[in-house]
């Protein structure tokens, strides 16, 4: 999630986790130029990075 001139944004990014840099790891990833997020945020900005569990279906006959 991004907070730029338009608002709160959220967009589906996939990340990676490379735990060998920093402190506590970075997050990497990656987005075409072309994307309107790349426009929505600098360098340093501060972002949201929102992670969904594992799901599953529970039929209502359980």
């Amino acid at each position: 999630m991004t907070h730029g001139a338009n608002g709160l944004d959220a967009n589906h990014v996939p990340f990676e986790f490379d735990g060998n840099q920093g402190e506590h790891g970075i997050l990497r990833a990656h987005v075409a130029r072309a994307n309107l997020i790349c426009q929505e945020i600098g360098s340093g900005s501060d972002v949201l990075v929102i992670f969904q569990g594992a799901s599953g279906y529970i039929s209502p006959t359980f």
